[in-house]
């Protein structure tokens, strides 16, 4: 990788969640959408990504949209490439996710991704599409925390941004 870009890459990171401990828990706030993002800013190789949104309303319910659906993208090139994942195994019959999550004033919501590029490919001999799984590799990501705007009820995104060493 060429200084210039790990240069670049290490300023962001360091600004994204700049912390006293690789262990500590980075927040950030947003005031417009009374949310707060918990989460670490580096995460080792295997270990499970924990991003947990906190509603900091004293009175609204937040509402996030699709939480179950995880968008994970990985900066490649320059550009944000979207890591597949799957909320529920190939072949399987899942209910579909929730369309929409209520969190309540003072409580929060988690998500958890365990690093691994899943996809759904050839059939198998029973008929079952076979699942593939691959550990992205390192570097810088992003997760969409996405929720309802209760003024206008478009969906809004905000992205925590980490990085797997």
């Amino acid at each position: 990788m060429p200084p210039v870009k790990t240069f670049f890459i290490f300023l962001l990171v360091f600004i994204s969640g700049c912390s006293a401990s690789r262990d500590s828990a980075v927040s950030s706030k947003f005031a417009d959408s009374k949310l707060n993002i918990e989460a670490r800013s580096e995460y080792d190789t295997g270990a499970v990504v924990e991003i947990t949104v906190h509603n900091t309303s004293e009175k609204d319910t937040l509402t996030l949209h699709k939480p179950r659906n995880l968008i994970v993208q990985k900066k490649q090139d320059g550009k944000w490439r979207r890591v597949r994942t799957l909320y529920c195994p190939c072949g399987a019959s899942c209910p579909a996710p929730p369309e929409r999550v209520a969190v309540v004033p003072g409580s929060g919501y988690p998500y958890r991704w365990e690093q691994k590029e899943q996809w759904c490919g050839e059939m198998n001999q029973q008929g079952i599409p076979r699942m593939h799984s691959r550990f992205p590799g390192t570097g810088l990501y992003r997760i969409a925390i996405r929720y309802v705007s209760h003024e206008d009820q478009q969906i809004q995104s905000l992205y925590k941004f980490f990085s797997i060493k």
